[in-house]
């Protein structure tokens, strides 16, 4: 809220949002966090929110809660549904901040994807690792809402395509150290596992095709300080929103 009044737009005070019976049956219709999400490759991710406030954004609790959201959708009550009315009913853009803080060496980003944003697709453990940070900032401009009434309850969305949409092309990294130690922690099953692909590969590739793949898993565990991490991912994500905000504010 600091960083996007800084750069020039109006903010809504959060305390006003709370008050709101759409915002509270946005968040009543959330998921509770944290909790966990499977990325792309099986990675594994702990999404957090405010706290004291669910998960409302569709990437997450679409994915996770199966059709549960599909449901609520065509009861009227979904979360985005309770979105598109807090916004029309406030007048206000909404403002969706994502942001990813992943463990990584810049070199070794690829090309999977976690959430709508890039993600790295090895990352070789070492002294080097560096926390990173990388997202996305949405905007659902008012100006482009539309409202319709469906069986009996108003319902509310931004024009397909008119919701302007910030994200990092590179992550944002850190050099300063937030971790006591780097293990590794491979188990029994990972090696077998190792050896069962690298054998299937090999069949694969005597039987002429092309698409098998050998994989060798190791895992590592990072044992961090708890203090420093915050204090970084802290700056991380500050940096990230401050640059959206500048950038955003330009491009009104």
């Amino acid at each position: 809220e600091q960083q996007l009044g800084d750069a020039g737009f109006q903010v809504v005070p959060h305390q006003i949002l709370k008050a709101n019976s759409h915002y509270q049956a946005m968040h009543a219709e959330g998921r509770e966090s944290p909790f966990e999400y499977k990325g792309a490759g099986g990675t594994r991710y702990l999404v957090m929110g405010r706290e004291g406030e669910t998960i409302s954004d569709p990437r997450y609790i679409g994915t996770a809660s199966g059709f549960g959201q599909a449901f609520k959708a065509a009861a009227g009550s979904s979360a985005q549904q309770h979105e598109g009315r807090l916004i029309k009913d406030l007048g206000l853009t909404g403002v969706n901040i994502n942001i990813l803080i992943d463990f990584a060496k810049l070199e070794s980003d690829g090309h999977k994807s976690f959430a709508g944003l890039s993600n790295k697709d090895s990352a070789k453990v070492d002294a080097t690792i560096q926390l990173t940070a990388r997202g996305d900032v949405r905007f659902q401009p008012v100006a482009q809402q539309k409202c319709w009434s469906r069986f009996g309850k108003e319902e509310c969305m931004i024009k397909t395509n008119h919701m302007p949409v910030f994200s990092t092309s590179n992550a944002l990294a850190t050099p300063n150290a937030f971790y006591s130690s780097i293990e590794d922690v491979t188990t029994t099953t990972d090696k077998l596992t190792s050896g069962l692909t690298k054998t299937l590969g090999f069949l694969g590739a005597m039987g002429g095709t092309s698409n098998s793949t050998a994989r060798d898993i190791t895992r590592y565990q990072v044992n961090l300080i708890p203090a420093s991490y915050d204090a970084e991912t802290q700056s991380l994500a500050q940096g990230l929103v401050g640059m959206v905000a500048v950038k955003a504010a330009a491009s009104r």
